[in-house]
């Protein structure tokens, strides 16, 4: 299976669209998350709730509820509804808070420990008494706990680092959503995204910002530990 076909763009335009029309509500909360990642830690998990839930969950809801068009009838609305839902996800995460960071650090490592367990299994031809898959997805929940558990203890610096990465990623995407919209001005804005000379320049971006924001936020706090 090619990147083509495990990958649909047309889905990840849904999501990426709030994003580009309404840069204004979430680049200076990503911006503030970039900057600021290791110094609001409570703070700092709220705002990414903001962010999942304008650019995720509510573009989520309205592609599975048709119906919400027929109740929001105007951009305005459809801002407003999209404001107080990432308001409400903030509020929750913020009150949630350690159970969100130990079900972040599970869900990262549980899926990262899938996919290396997988490949392992495929290189090496490994046979198993029983079903493989029941084996590789009892390993990733292995690897899960244990990623859960290591945030847990380990929340401020799994929140920062989670914050710079939000925070560039959310960055690099507008600017390639300003290019493509205001520089190229590109009528087929889907067409052109998916295009990967853009996927390349945001992988840079993305790569960019994220090592600028580990010398921003950790090389203050280094600098100040040697003085």
């Amino acid at each position: 299976m090619n990147v083509s076909e495990s990958l649909n763009v047309s889905d990840l335009l849904t999501y990426l669209k709030p994003l580009v029309d309404y840069w204004f509500y979430t680049l200076p909360v990503a911006f503030f998350l970039w900057v600021a990642a290791n110094y609001v830690e409570k703070f700092a998990i709220a705002l990414i709730g903001f962010i999942a839930g304008i650019n995720f969950i509510f573009p989520f809801l309205m592609e599975k509820f048709p119906q919400l068009d027929q109740w929001l009838t105007t951009d305005v609305s459809k801002q407003v509804a999209m404001v107080i839902l990432g308001i409400l996800v903030a509020a929750i995460i913020y009150a949630l808070y350690r159970a969100f960071v130990f079900i972040a650090g599970f869900l990262i490592l549980g899926i990262i420990g899938y996919y290396v367990i997988d490949f392992v299994v495929r290189y090496f031809s490994i046979s198993f008494p029983a079903e493989s898959g029941y084996f590789i997805f009892g390993g990733a929940i292995l690897f899960g706990i244990i990623g859960g558990f290591f945030a847990a203890r380990k929340s401020t610096e799994i929140v920062s680092i989670l914050s710079i990465i939000v925070g560039s990623a959310v960055i690099s995407s507008t600017i390639i959503a300003v290019i493509i919209k205001y520089i190229i001005k590109s009528e087929d804005f889907e067409k052109t995204f998916s295009q990967p000379v853009y996927s390349s320049i945001f992988v840079g971006l993305l790569l960019v910002f994220i090592i600028l924001g580990f010398v921003i936020n950790f090389g203050k706090r280094k600098g100040k530990e040697r003085g």
